[in-house]
C-alpha cells in the first residue's frame, strides 16, 4: 500500500477533512497533486448508528489498523442484547434473520462469530445466531485441535488469537 499512498517522489504530505461522520484523506506528492483519495467511516457499533463501510474513493486499498489504537479486551464484546419480546423488528438489512454465520461485506452489522469483537453485531445477533449455534457447541461435543466450520467458538491453537474459544476450551483441551 505505501507505493500506492506515496506516489511517484519520497515528498508530499497528506490533506484531512474531518468531518462527525467520516474522514476524507487525501495524498498529494511534491507538485501538489492529488495522488490518491480515501473516505473512512467509523465502524458500526454501539451506541447511534454509524454510516455503513463504502469502498475507498479511487479504487485505493482500505487503510491498514493503526498499530497506536489501543488492543481489543481479552474476551470478546458482548454482542448487543436482543430485543424485548413483542419490539419492532430491526430495519431491513440489519437482521441476522438470513445471514447467521455469515460475513455481508458492505452490511452495517454481522450475523457471524467475529462480530462481537469487532463490535458490529445486528441487534438480533443473539437472539437469532447464538440460541441456534450454541447447541453443540462445546469442545467435549466438538473435540479438539481442529477448526469446525459454522460454530460460534472453536477448539484448537489459534482460538486464543481469534478470541472465539469455547467456554470449556480450558478444561478440556489445554494440556
Amino acid at each position: 500500500w505505501r507505493d500506492q499512498w506515496y506516489g511517484e517522489a519520497q515528498y508530499g504530505f497528506y490533506d484531512l477533512t474531518i468531518t462527525k461522520k467520516s474522514i476524507l484523506i487525501e495524498s498529494i506528492n511534491y507538485d501538489g497533486r492529488v495522488v490518491k483519495k480515501a473516505l473512512v467511516y467509523p465502524k458500526a457499533g454501539p451506541g447511534p448508528a454509524a454510516a455503513p463501510p463504502v469502498p475507498p474513493a479511487g479504487g485505493a486499498p482500505a487503510m491498514p489498523a493503526d498499530p497506536a489504537a489501543p488492543a481489543a479486551p481479552d474476551a470478546p464484546a458482548a454482542p448487543d442484547a436482543p430485543a424485548a419480546p413483542g419490539a419492532a423488528a430491526p430495519p431491513a438489512g440489519q437482521s441476522c434473520a438470513t445471514s447467521c454465520g455469515k460475513y455481508v461485506r458492505g452490511k452495517a452489522c454481522q450475523c457471524n462469530s467475529k462480530c462481537g469483537r469487532h463490535g458490529n453485531c445486528c441487534a438480533d445477533y443473539k437472539a437469532q445466531c447464538l440460541a441456534r449455534a450454541h447447541a453443540g457447541d462445546s469442545c467435549a461435543s466438538q473435540g479438539c485441535g481442529h477448526y469446525v466450520r459454522g460454530k460460534s467458538c472453536q477448539c484448537n491453537r489459534k482460538c486464543g488469537r481469534h478470541r472465539n474459544c469455547c467456554s470449556d476450551y480450558k478444561a478440556t483441551c489445554a494440556r
